[in-house]
């Protein structure tokens, strides 16, 4: 057994088996601890060695202490490693001797006899509080791992079936990445009908029943894999800029659904939805709650907001011509840039809001409430103006020809209001609507 050799006689003294007095001493040191074990019968050899092993804590922390530097004050470390050492030695060659002393199977058993000596030894020094935590769930493992797993995973590895089985179970799993990835259109158009039925469902409904969900889903264009690629570029929520804008992603993705001739109306509770870019034309959002409503960009042309709630809603660059706003709540709302031609905007609430650079041509602004309201830079048309104007009313972006010789051009305010003190920009003709949108393009972000 040269590896239990190895280890009892690695920091054993030159000599020190030959020495009589040295051997004498050693066997009453066991006999003490024999006799304060209280005689155990068999168990003296036990005693002996560990009698015998006792005498090289010493040097063996001496050796461990030089080589670690010599380190001032730090021999009691080193003490108590040596102590430990010995200690798993010595239950190492008792486990070994308890077995029969097995030396035809030396190298198998090597490890196992040392692991089991150190986890021994780390029971007895364990506190009152860890040992009962060792029987109840430690000694269970122990036995269930060794006993049980251990030989039944050693005697499934020689079987050809269970190699067979695991190589079906890689197939199956092969072909399943396969199957999700080619039946991810079929899956997405499941998820589309879902949130269409959602919504219809909800109709007539006072409250969210699930509208914000699913009309966010709807508006979004999730990665499609496995294609990567660049793709065009496609509008994202920026949290952190709280903006809508346009930029460029790796990936190929899937169209955004068109929400146009949505109808949500009977005060739908939408309230801090995020439509952004979102196709709403000719939606129907009568009496909904929009408040703080992320709408950027979207389009609404030709949607019917009446009365509806859209306090705080970001409206910025938003398509509204020929929408009906009437008697909406504006309040603090963002419509910079936004198209309203030719939009009713009658008994509105627009204290507050942002309507910078926002194009107001032909909109009805009669009795709306504009204290407050930012309106630097937005266009309006009077009885003189006199120009030709292409206003977009539908869905597929085709536009609608408008001579703005008459009064549907014509921007119509409360008798009191005074849009140029507003700093309202008067457009008289085609080279000045121009000129304004030139102006409005190269200032915008996109």
């Amino acid at each position: 057994m040269n590896w239990f050799r190895d280890r009892f006689n690695n920091f054993r003294l030159t000599g020190s088996q030959n020495n009589n007095s040295l051997e004498q001493e050693i066997e009453q040191r066991a006999y003490e601890l024999w006799e304060q074990a209280g005689r155990e019968e068999g168990s003296f050899d036990y005693y002996y060695q560990k009698a015998k092993l006792e005498r090289e804590i010493k040097p063996t922390a001496y050796l461990l202490w030089e080589q670690a530097g010599n380190p001032k004050g730090k021999f009691h470390k080193y003490l108590q490693q040596a102590e430990r050492e010995i200690e798993i030695r010595l239950m190492t060659y008792f486990l070994w001797k308890q077995d029969g002393q097995p030396e035809d199977k030396y190298d198998y058993y090597e490890d196992y006899y040392w692991e089991k000596a150190k986890q021994k030894v780390k029971f007895k020094r364990l506190s009152i509080v860890y040992k009962p935590f060792y029987f109840v769930v430690g000694k269970p493992y122990y036995f269930l791992e060794r006993k049980i797993l251990e030989p039944g995973l050693a005697w499934t590895d020689k079987q050809a079936f269970f190699d067979i089985i695991g190589r079906l179970g890689n197939l199956a799993i092969v072909i399943g990445v396969i199957s999700f990835i080619f039946t991810e259109d079929y899956r997405r158009n499941a998820e589309v009908f879902s949130a269409w039925q959602t919504i219809t469902s909800a109709e007539g409904q006072s409250g969210s029943g699930g509208r914000i969900e699913a009309l966010e889903f709807l508006n979004s264009r999730p990665l499609k894999l496995p294609l990567i690629g660049f793709t065009k570029e496609y509008w994202y929520w920026d949290k952190w800029s709280n903006q809508c804008k346009k930029t460029w992603r790796l990936g190929y993705r899937f169209p955004r659904q068109s929400l146009s001739g949505l109808s949500a109306p009977n005060k739908a509770y939408l309230t801090a939805i995020n439509l952004c870019g979102a196709n709403l034309s000719r939606a129907n959002l009568q009496d909904a709650f929009l408040w703080r409503a992320n709408l950027q960009n979207a389009n609404l042309w030709g949607a019917n907001l009446q009365d509806a709630g859209l306090s705080g809603a970001n409206l910025q660059d938003a398509g509204l011509s020929g929408a009906n706003l009437q008697d909406a709540t504006l309040s603090r709302a963002n419509l910079q840039d936004a198209g309203l031609s030719r939009a009713n905007l009658q008994d509105a609430d627009l204290i507050g809001a942002n309507l910078k650079n926002a194009d107001l041509i032909g909109a009805n602004l009669k009795n709306a409430d504009l204290i407050g309201a930012n309106l630097s830079g937005a266009i309006y048309a009077d009885s003189k103006s006199n120009f030709i104007l292409q206003i977009g009313l539908t869905d597929s972006m085709s536009t609608l020809i408008l001579k703005c010789s008459t009064d549907s051009c014509i921007t119509t305010f409360s008798d009191d209001f005074d849009p140029k003190k507003a700093g309202m920009i008067l457009i008289r003709n085609k080279e000045d609507y121009e000129k304004w949108k030139n102006f409005r393009q190269k200032k915008s972000p996109y």
